[in-house]
This record gives C-alpha cells, structure tokens and sequence, in this order.
C-alpha cells in the first residue's frame, strides 16, 4: 500500500483513483484569505510593517532572535486595543523562549528579556491610555447629545491632551529604538 499526498490529504493508492472532495469555492475564501482580507481592509497589518520579515541574528549561541525593536515599532504604530494586544502576545511568546535561555545563563537572551519586560508594561499602558480615550469619547458625545457645548468642549480638550501626551511617549519609544542600534 503505497501513500501519496494529494491536495494536503493523504491517501492510498487504491483510493487515489475516487475523486477528490469538492473544495469551498474561492468567492466564499478560506479562513486565512478571510482574516487577511480583513486586516488588509483595516491597513494595519500592510501599512504598520506586519509583514516584514523578522530577522535573523547572527551569532547567537542560544537560537533566541531578539525582537525588541520590531515589537517596539508595532507598538507605536498601534491605534487600536486590538493592535496593541497582538503585540503583547508576540511579546509574551518571545518572551517566554528568552527566558529558558536566561536561566540557562545566556547574558544576551537576559538582556532581550529586560526589553521584552520594558515593551510588556509599555503596551499595558497604551492599552490603558486608550481605555481611558474611549472613555473620554463617550463622555463627550454623551454631553453633546445633551447640547452642553461647554463641558463636551473640556472633554474634547481633556482627550487632545491624552492623546498628545501618549504620542509624544511613544516618540520617544521610537527614538530609543533608533538610538540602540
């Protein structure tokens, strides 16, 4: 009985000669074009550098990549929860193969570590920095639903300000990045 792979199943020989399942159509797109169509819709993933290829760094002894500054980069250049948590996952699962490697006294994956610690409190508070923006977005539009200009106006002054103050920390979030290389 010899098998053979055909179409991703594998089948025998004898039963190579039945034809195989129809497959979905391509209108309706596998789950993978789907989600990729949708993040595509959003930009994110094209525009943000989702894509580009992690990259490999020569010379480690443990096979730890360290990738800090392109978690960092995506931090910044999330404007959602959602983005902002797909960074912290990344973060979490590099950090989590780091660490064997720390305790197995490797003093590069320790100092990947202390970055990836730095990036999961960073991305924390970004997460709580746009809770606190929605929130504040909410509360305006309740006051101009209600016609009080003057308090949807200190909202809207209230939420310049939060926003500006979290781009000028994520500016200097980015110029760490540039100045460590």
């Amino acid at each position: 009985m010899t098998v053979t792979r055909i179409t991703g199943e594998f089948t025998s020989a004898a039963a190579s000669s039945v034809p195989p399942a129809q497959s979905a159509p391509e209108d309706a797109g596998s789950g993978l074009a789907v989600i990729l169509e949708l993040t595509e819709r959003q930009g994110f993933w094209k525009e943000r550098a989702f894509l580009e290829p992690r990259q490999k760094n020569a010379g480690e002894n443990s096979g730890v990549k360290d990738e800090s500054g392109r978690l960092t980069r995506l931090l910044v250049a999330a404007k959602t929860q959602e983005e902002v948590r797909y960074v912290l996952s990344e973060a979490y699962n590099n950090l989590s193969k780091c660490l064997l490697a720390a305790a197995g006294g490797d003093k590069k994956a320790a100092a990947i570590v202390r970055r990836l610690k730095k990036l999961i409190i960073r991305a924390n508070r970004k997460i709580r920095d746009l809770n606190r923006e929605d929130g504040i977005k909410q509360n305006q539009k309740r006051a101009e639903k209600k016609m009080q200009e003057e308090l949807a106006r200190g909202f809207r002054a209230e939420l310049k300000r939060a926003e500006t103050e979290r781009k000028l920390r994520e500016q200097k979030y980015q110029t760490e990045i540039t100045d460590n290389r």
